[in-house]
């Protein structure tokens, strides 16, 4: 059965509503993700110095210094309280992109509700041309995004953990002999550090012209009305 005018007038206000609120979380999340992720590179690019310095400072030669008792101890004592302050940046960055990862996913829900009544609201215009069913593709392709990308950069953490544990329990073969390039037919140290940095500052599923012209299609038509 056809709806009325006066149902789809009161359809409209409600559905306007949430899509309004859903474009200001998808705003929100956007930004929140992108000082996660930046605020996140600059702890992981500096938890990799830290990790290389660490590693080779008993191989490396002291010059002028050589003769201070004390000194390479003193030095790996504060490389390694750096460690922790790092792993602690990279997980608050970790847990800010989770959130802006929720805000995503909770619009995409709420949206989704919107499309559980009669046939007729999920085709007709929210705005002015699009409909709540390409408006919620549009939330679902966003949400898809976030969720890959976000496994992608809690891999990247594990990942350093992985390095940094290994490192303090002397399990690993780069803290108990000299460094030997491609020892093995393994990755070095180096290279490892390498991969999980570019993973994270590469961004390998978030795309950053998508996500602004996802938000930008939803812009344009609440700004419509």
């Amino acid at each position: 059965m056809a709806p009325t005018p006066a149902e789809v007038r009161q359809w409209k206000r409600d559905a306007q509503r949430a899509v309004r609120l859903a474009t200001n979380a998808l705003r929100g999340a956007k930004l929140q993700w992108e000082n996660a992720s930046s605020a996140g590179l600059d702890a992981a690019n500096s938890l990799a110095n830290n990790i290389l310095t660490t590693r080779y400072l008993p191989n490396m030669e002291w010059g002028v210094l050589s003769g201070m008792d004390g000194l390479q101890l003193q030095c790996e004592w504060k490389l390694r309280n750096r460690h922790q302050a790092d792993m602690d940046a990279l997980a608050e960055s970790l847990e800010s992109l989770e959130g802006a990862m929720g805000k995503v996913t909770e619009a995409n829900q709420t949206l989704s509700k919107l499309l559980e009544g009669p046939p007729w609201q999920s085709t007709i215009p929210v705005f002015i041309s699009l409909s709540m069913s390409r408006i919620c593709e549009i939330l679902a392709s966003a949400e898809d995004m976030y969720i890959k990308e976000y496994e992608v950069r809690n891999a990247v953490v594990e990942g350093l953990r992985g390095i940094l544990n290994e490192m303090e329990s002397g399990e690993a073969s780069t803290c108990r002999k000299p460094f030997k390039p491609q020892e093995s037919g393994q990755p070095v140290l180096r290279d490892e550090l390498q991969v999980l940095l570019a993973a994270w500052m590469c961004g390998l599923h978030f795309e950053l012209e998508e996500a602004e012209s996802s938000l930008g299609m939803l812009i344009n038509e609440t700004h419509a009305v």
